[in-house]
């Protein structure tokens, strides 16, 4: 995403649980964000990244920011 211009109305990440650049991601996909839109980053529940949102679903999170 980090090559692009483009921007969008919603993002979804789903990355591997044993990622390890979380705050590059979020930071890189708000960037890419129209007006209105929403990030939405899937992770365990044990990570607390202090979105705007988050909906637990057993041992996942989704967490959701918002432009």
């Amino acid at each position: 995403m980090k090559n692009t211009k483009e921007t969008f109305d919603v993002i979804f990440a789903d990355p591997p649980y044993n990622y390890k650049n979380y705050d590059r991601l979020i930071k890189e996909a708000k960037k890419h964000l129209n007006e209105g839109g929403v990030f939405i980053l899937e992770h365990r529940s044990n990570m607390n990244f202090y979105a705007d949102k988050e909906k637990k679903y057993g041992d996942t999170i989704l967490s959701f920011w918002y432009i």
